[in-house]
């Protein structure tokens, strides 16, 4: 098994760029520009993350910085827009002219909308591909069916590369995935992309995850990220703007849980 992107931590821009006003603005891009600046090496975005503002932004943040090169970009293309080949080219097109970048590194469909049919989005990502303006492709927020049905396409189509990547709400509280889709991954060597690790905060809320923390010594952010690096083939993406909050987020992927702790996380956050 292989990690996809060689990195267990990446930087999540959900909700960055999504306001207008000049001094928010300036706040969610200094947000990115730090995190670039302090190691972080993949950066999650998607034309949905304020209607496309996201995408600008990072393309700023990339600039200003002189790391494309250095830098793993991905970026997800709406249901909406993958009902024909054509649209899936057109967003993909539309995202990287936003980011001003020659190529998304992987780019993934955002999730399946019902039983929309995938093999427009699986006939874009190989032409995309080929014509070099992605360097692989994903999907993101998908179950066992839609990935067994994706796979059956591919193999249909001939197709020389497969998915790389399923981006999934998994943490420590949220460990439902762990009995279907996550076992799949591992078996198709698919990297896990995690994101809300920290449950959009939840985490902070739990005295009992809190107090497990503090009593071996970690910060319950950090603790909740490195939990969902347990397994090397997954990678966390946690999103924040606040300058403190990335750096020790990106901290966590430095930490190596013993055996202890995360034999008592199992036994108090089991898998229901």
């Amino acid at each position: 098994m292989s990690n996809h992107f060689n990195t267990q931590i990446g930087f999540g821009t959900a909700g960055l760029g999504d306001a207008l006003e000049p001094a928010r603005w300036n706040r969610h891009l200094a947000a990115i520009r730090h995190a670039i600046d302090i190691g972080y090496k993949v950066i999650d975005t998607a034309e949905m993350y304020g209607d496309g503002k996201t995408e600008t932004m990072i393309g700023q943040a990339i600039r200003d910085s002189g790391k494309r090169d250095q830098l793993h970009l991905v970026s997800k293309v709406l249901p909406k827009n993958a009902l024909t080949v054509k649209d899936v080219i057109a967003s993909c097109e539309r995202s990287i002219a936003k980011m001003k970048c020659d190529y998304i590194d992987t780019y993934l469909l955002h999730w399946r909308e019902g039983n929309m049919p995938l093999e427009p989005a699986i006939e874009a990502m190989l032409e995309l591909k080929g014509r070099g303006l992605i360097k692989s492709y994903g999907v993101s927020n998908f179950k066992n069916y839609s990935l067994n049905e994706w796979k059956m396409i591919e193999k249909k189509m001939g197709a020389n590369s497969s998915i790389a990547t399923n981006q999934i709400r998994y943490s420590i509280l949220e460990r439902e995935l762990e009995k279907d889709v996550i076992p799949w991954l591992k078996e198709n060597n698919v990297t896990i992309m995690a994101h809300s690790p920290l449950k959009n905060g939840h985490i902070f809320k739990d005295k009992l995850f809190i107090d497990i923390a503090q009593r071996y010594g970690y910060l319950p952010a950090q603790l909740a990220i490195a939990w969902t690096m347990l397994n090397p083939l997954a990678i966390s993406i946690p999103r924040s703007a606040d300058p403190d909050r990335i750096k020790k987020n990106f901290d966590a992927h430095k930490l190596t849980l013993n055996e202890e702790i995360v034999s008592e996380l199992d036994k108090k956050f089991p898998l229901q």
